[in-house]
């Protein structure tokens, strides 16, 4: 008989699918799920129970395959001491990084003072010489660790470009694209699961639609998936909808679409085009699937605010441009609106937008405030403020902007493409997205809107992803599959992180299990580092050497 599991007694167990929630015992062991019991059914005897240590009494508790944020940005809060246990704590077991085409590998040594720059304020930092330059190199730096959470990786489109083509806003070729298709394969082939696009970003904003079609075709020769932060996610968002359309059916790839939203309020009638664009594409055969957060609020660097050209030719280019008062004039205009409708009209204005962190402690100050009211404290221009922390911090500033309300993010709630992330950035004062945002499903959403049922938010949080990146044996509560769990109460699970107390844990995730070691115990986080690396296709792990 199995000894020394876990035995997890009389919770309401919901499995990933559509199933009602049913009373279970759920027996682990060696990181597997060794049985499922229903109570009243074919429970375990009190003859079988005794071998098993710790038990787990989940009576009046909710039991959940372990959540899989669709969209994270820990590739290097990984490697930093406090880790990630603002995901384990709101009972996050897998992540998916390597998002926006942003990440740290696959990065030439040559390149990565470039990219440490770019990536500091999405990512943080990290001492420089990074222990890696490949994807391999990097799956293993992580799987050394070893991890809190399983990872799974993206090739990131950025470093690709930037090797192939350079930082410049020019058009790819058959060579370049030849060059990073053989990229994405080897990244595929060392365990990444597809590619991503991020297309407010340089360089992967200056990619047209043939190259990323090329480069999708890649991507699904490997049979991966593209993930993709669209060219706009307000007033052009039909378009831009429309572009990634035209990428799955040209390259027969499927299109994951990242933090699918409709922003600012003049917008909001746009919601039913943008769904009932998916589901004609969806009825044409073509397999696209999206993620959302539970926020009407974004986060990202806060550059991106910035006009595309301002960017070409990489950090230190637009920091040169940033010091060129003929320069700062232009990047004036254009987010004034010479240019057609500007990022910075469509995320509200100065009172919109938020500082959540800064490298520098002479900018300390300002972190928690709106441009606006930092504007008003300096008695300056918010635009000339923007621009002046961008060079103070070169570049490594974050925002939060915030582009709407609840009701403008739950048309897609319910849509069957869906699933849910965090797409949360580490900092001082982040988006409390970092923190609460599965938790803020069930509170706000499952219990207190009915937006969902408890299946229904479960499935997009388990099975919904695990599939969409065709993991074996993960996602589900089922015999034999990896023990990722997570024990909560349904009357308490909930989000107490705010925009003013960032980072206050949630409440009601009581016990969190990653491959069948328990790394949250009553509420507090324990010192397991059970994560894997995952590998794409089989659900192997990527073991360091």
């Amino acid at each position: 008989m199995v000894r020394d599991g876990i035995w997890i007694t009389g919770g309401t167990v919901f499995d990933g699918t559509d199933r009602p929630g049913f009373l279970a015992d759920i027996l682990i062991d060696r990181g597997e799920i060794a049985d499922v019991r229903p109570i009243g059914e074919d429970a375990l005897p009190p003859s079988e129970r005794s071998p098993y240590h710790p038990v787990i009494d989940a009576r009046g508790k909710v039991v959940t395959p372990g959540f899989i944020d669709m969209h994270s940005h820990s590739d290097l809060a990984l490697f930093r001491p406090e880790g990630v246990g603002v995901k384990l704590r709101q009972g996050v077991t897998t992540e998916v990084l390597g998002q926006d085409g942003l990440s740290v590998a696959p990065v030439p040594p040559n390149q990565q003072r470039e990219w440490q720059t770019r990536l500091a304020g999405l990512l943080g930092e990290l001492p420089l010489p990074w222990a890696w330059s490949t994807i391999p190199e990097y799956l293993e730096a992580v799987a050394a660790l070893p991890p809190e959470v399983n990872v799974a990786y993206l090739v990131p489109h950025g470093p690709l470009r930037g090797t192939a083509l350079g930082t410049d806003a020019v058009l790819s070729n058959p060579a370049a694209d030849e060059q990073m298709g053989r990229a994405i394969a080897s990244g595929m082939d060392a365990g990444a699961f597809g590619l991503s696009f991020g297309l407010i970003y340089p360089p992967s904003a200056y990619a047209n639609t043939e190259e990323l079609t090329a480069l999708a075709r890649s991507t699904a020769a490997n049979d991966g998936f593209v993930v993709v932060h669209m060219r706009n996610e307000s007033s052009n968002v039909l378009a831009a909808f429309d572009e990634m359309r035209q990428v799955a059916k040209a390259s027969g790839c499927p299109v994951h679409i990242s933090h699918l939203k409709v922003a600012g309020k003049p917008n909001r009638p746009l919601w039913p085009a943008l769904l009932d664009a998916i589901d004609r594409a969806r009825s044409d055969g073509l397999d696209i699937t999206f993620d959302q957060y539970p926020y009407a609020a974004g986060s990202t660097v806060l550059d991106a605010l910035l006009p595309g050209w301002a960017h070409a030719g990489g950090s230190e280019a637009l920091l040169g441009r940033l010091a060129d008062p003929d320069h700062r004039r232009k990047m004036k205009r254009a987010m004034l609106g010479d240019e057609g409708p500007s990022i910075w009209e469509e995320r509200g204005g100065p009172s919109a937008v938020m500082i959540a962190w800064v490298r520098s402690a002479a900018n300390a100050d300002v972190i928690g405030k709106t441009l606006e009211e930092i504007a008003d404290q300096r008695g300056e221009d918010p635009l000339d403020v923007l621009m002046a922390l961008v060079l103070e911090e070169r570049g490594a500033a974050t925002m939060v902007s915030f582009w709407g309300e609840d009701a403008d993010i739950i048309p897609a709630m319910g849509h069957a493409a869906g699933m849910f992330c965090s797409d949360g950035i580490y900092g001082p004062h982040p988006h409390p997205r970092l923190s609460g945002a599965f938790p803020r499903v069930f509170g706000e959403f499952v219990r207190r809107q009915r937006t969902l049922s408890w299946p229904e938010a479960v499935a997009k949080m388990t099975s919904v992803p695990a599939k969409r990146l065709q993991l074996s044996r993960r996602g589900r509560i089922k015999k034999g599959w990896a023990a990722d769990l997570v024990v909560m109460d349904p009357t308490r699970i909930d989000s107490l992180a705010t925009y003013a107390s960032p980072l206050v844990p949630p409440k009601g995730v009581e016990w969190v299990l990653v491959n069948g070691t328990i790394a949250v115990a009553r509420g507090e986080r324990t010192d397991a580092r059970s994560g894997q690396v995952l590998r794409h296709r089989s659900g192997r792990v990527y073991r360091a050497r």
